[in-house]
């Protein structure tokens, strides 16, 4: 007879895997893996990935060794993520498109200007997402209001900013935790 322990234990590991698996970031609450939906995602995501200027992003470094460019990726995905777990109603390929300009900035924050760039840098990059790309309103306020509630006065304004706001600091602790450069 098996001990209530061990019973417990292998129905928690099934309910987990019934939940979703954890993606290679270690996201725990991934969405159950579906073809479909994964070449549907792709598909929103692939037209800005090849984007010369959203290219430049992966000279800069943002979190331990992810680049800028594979930061926003990450977060383009996870936005989605947070939305269809929060059951927000958001108009996706605006939600992708401001998620993967969200740290648009062009420039290496960790030795530029006044060491305020948490809270700069989002209307720079709204500045530059503006300059060179067609993007409505709630896109351009998305984009600023993703450091919140460090920007207190400025918070999300629509489900695309609010989802965008939560996955840019899921992604960014894990970057800062789990993807570190290695010491040396």
């Amino acid at each position: 007879m098996k001990s209530n322990k061990t019973t417990n234990k292998t129905n928690k590991t099934n309910n987990a895997d019934k939940a979703g698996k954890h993606d290679k970031a270690g996201t725990a609450w991934e969405m159950p893996e579906d073809p479909a939906e994964e070449e549907r995602i792709r598909v929103l995501m692939e037209q800005m990935a090849s984007d010369p200027r959203v290219l430049q992003m992966k000279k800069f470094i943002q979190h331990g060794n992810v680049t800028s460019y594979d930061h926003v990726f990450r977060v383009a995905r996870e936005s989605i993520r947070v939305a269809r777990r929060l059951h927000l109603k958001v108009d996706e390929e605006s939600l992708v498109r401001s998620a993967i300009l969200h740290d648009y900035y062009l420039y290496d924050w960790h030795g530029h200007g006044d060491h305020l760039h948490g809270y700069h840098h989002p209307y720079i990059a709204a500045y530059n997402a503006a300059r060179d790309f067609h993007l409505t309103q709630k896109e351009l306020k998305s984009i600023e209001t993703h450091m919140w509630p460090l920007n207190i006065k400025d918070p999300p304004s629509s489900n695309e900013a609010l989802a965008i706001c939560i996955a840019d600091k899921i992604c960014s602790i894990q970057e800062t935790l789990h993807m570190r450069k290695p010491h040396k």
